[in-house]
């Protein structure tokens, strides 16, 4: 049956950015959603979709294995840098 009712606590929109610390690119179009909908809440099409809608949205799931890979790509330049 489908209804158009929105139950309490159920998500309508849910956007999960990334799943693994590599993974860059969602992470920052994620970040740049959230402002583009807060910059822009004054829009009417933006105002109605923040007020109708039930929005999750997770730039990084695991943001401890991005600060890992952040260290890693560190160390990897700066030994390329000293080897020249």
């Amino acid at each position: 049956m489908c209804t158009d009712v929105n139950e309490v606590g159920e998500v309508e929109f849910q956007y999960i950015a990334n799943m693994h610390g590599d993974e860059v690119v969602g992470r920052e179009l994620s970040l740049y959603l959230i402002y583009h909908l807060c910059d822009q809440y004054h829009q009417p099409r933006i105002k109605a979709i923040v007020d109708n809608t039930d929005i999750h949205i997770l730039p990084t799931m695991n943001p401890d294995g991005a600060f890992v890979r952040a260290r890693a790509c560190v160390r990897a330049c700066v030994r390329a840098c000293v080897e020249l």
